[in-house]
């Protein structure tokens, strides 16, 4: 009898317990199956990379290249994401459409709908036949200065449309956005370069901007 009570009382836990972690689903699911960061991306606030935005970018960078300018200067992501574009990210922005940009946690992330064939079939393996002609390629990745006058964009994270690429493909795709440019000396594999006034010492990326600093002064 008592045994009978003990295996009810059991299963009314059992039962006790499935109920609260369905309730609770919407928590622990996404963080289950890796996909906290990607609602966490989807619900970020995306700004338009514009030629308006690139060239605000690059007048704040260039202020620190001033003899009497600023200490350090803020920029928006669309601000960062142009200045990226400028250079060897160029193509987003003329064979992609929309591209955008947001800045969450430590990162930035450029997104823009283009043509997949413009990656090549390599670096994307089988995933290409299961996308269409156009897509959204994602790339997210962390900003540092490297050498005087130089910074780079290091690319952690690829997607197209909601499937990750592996971090060993991410050298290929660059190389494929560099549209043949040899590698910049200095730069990672994993990283695009920026050029930056000599007088930039640091940047950072927090509370959804990227401060640039300049150099302390001797």
């Amino acid at each position: 009898m008592f045994g009978c009570i003990g295996r009810l009382g059991c299963l009314a836990l059992v039962l006790l317990v499935a109920a609260g972690a369905w309730l609770t689903r919407d928590r622990w699911y996404p963080r289950l199956m890796g996909r906290d960061e990607a609602v966490t991306v989807v619900d970020a606030t995306w700004q338009p990379v514009t030629p308006e935005a690139a060239a605000a970018g690059r007048r704040k960078v260039e202020r620190l290249g001033e003899a009497r300018g600023p200490a350090l200067v803020a920029l928006e992501p669309a601000e960062v994401a142009g200045v990226v574009l400028e250079g060897s990210l160029r193509q987003l922005g003329a064979a992609g459409e929309g591209a955008s940009a947001a800045v969450i946690g430590e990162r930035v992330y450029v997104r823009a709908v283009l043509r997949l064939r413009d990656l090549g079939g390599d670096v994307l393996g089988p995933l290409a036949g299961m996308l269409g002609q156009r897509d959204t390629l994602l790339l997210g990745g962390t900003l540092e200065v490297v050498e005087p006058e130089l910074a780079q964009f290091r690319v952690a994270e690829v997607r197209v449309r909601d499937f990750s690429l592996p971090p060993a493909v991410i050298p290929r795709l660059l190389g494929q956005l560099r549209r043949g440019a040899e590698p910049t000396p200095g730069v990672a594999a994993d990283a695009l370069p920026i050029r930056v006034p000599r007088q930039v010492g640091d940047v950072r990326v927090t509370r959804g901007r990227v401060t640039l600093y300049r150099e302390a002064r001797p």
